[in-house]
């Protein structure tokens, strides 16, 4: 699969926790991510919205 390089803020007390979290459990952070976006597309039903 076929990745962008990307910049986003986030608060830097959040992003410490995730990066714990992931070293910990032995996850990408790349991969937590994307599992969290596609669990909210999936919970707002992106797909609704997007075809307006």
């Amino acid at each position: 699969m076929k990745r962008v390089t990307t910049s986003i803020k986030v608060n830097p007390e959040l992003w410490k926790e995730v990066k714990i979290y992931c070293i910990r459990s032995g996850r990408e952070i790349s991969d937590y991510l994307e599992e969290l976006i596609k669990k909210d597309q999936e919970t707002h039903h992106y797909s609704k919205i997007l075809k307006k």
